[in-house]
């Protein structure tokens, strides 16, 4: 339960000064690197912050036991996500919000609903194929959020690379795993 109040507080603080917490292309380029961090838990208003906390909660409440793990595990997956998105999407000069961390959650309640049988692997699938298939649909019509102010895009590669962050650690979690056993 302790994990809710922290992921809160971070959002909380985030909206504090989102200016000066923000990912943005010129203030990592001036130095502030704790943007690699905090830009994910900014957000463009109250909309958008709510819809992000909400599936934030619901994500880290199927993963159970394993969200203390997937949690502990977004201090390092949030600066990668981070220098990623500075790397390889020169257009992108801002980014604000929670849900290429909630893509990377996404993974870990795939895997804990995975833990539990077929059933659970199958509506795990069936979330993990909904959010592919709503980045490729970004993708391809560049559809606005309603969540979104108007002038703001979906930050669809941030979406992209939360998944891959998220299978990259589930498939070294499951490699150890085995070689433990």
């Amino acid at each position: 339960m302790r994990v809710y109040w922290v992921l809160l507080g971070a959002l909380a603080l985030g909206a504090c000064a989102p200016e000066t917490l923000a990912w943005s292309r010129s203030g990592l380029g001036a130095g502030e690197w704790w943007r690699v961090w905090t830009g994910h838990y900014t957000h463009w208003g109250a909309a958008h912050a709510w819809s992000n906390a909400a599936v934030c909660m619901l994500l880290i409440y199927i993963q159970g036991d394993r969200a203390r793990t997937w949690v502990l595990a977004s201090l390092w997956v949030a600066p990668v996500m981070s220098l990623v998105l500075l790397w390889t999407v020169p257009s992108m000069l801002e980014y604000r919000g929670l849900s290429g961390l909630n893509c990377f959650w996404l993974v870990g309640a795939w895997a804990a609903l995975s833990a539990r049988g077929r059933q659970g692997f199958w509506i795990g699938s069936l979330l993990v194929f909904v959010e592919i298939f709503k980045i490729a649909y970004d993708v391809l019509t560049g559809a606005a959020s309603p969540f979104l102010p108007v002038e703001i895009e979906t930050a669809w590669q941030a979406h992209t690379v939360g998944l891959v962050c998220g299978f990259i650690f589930w498939s070294k979690s499951a490699w150890r795993k085995r070689e433990t056993s």
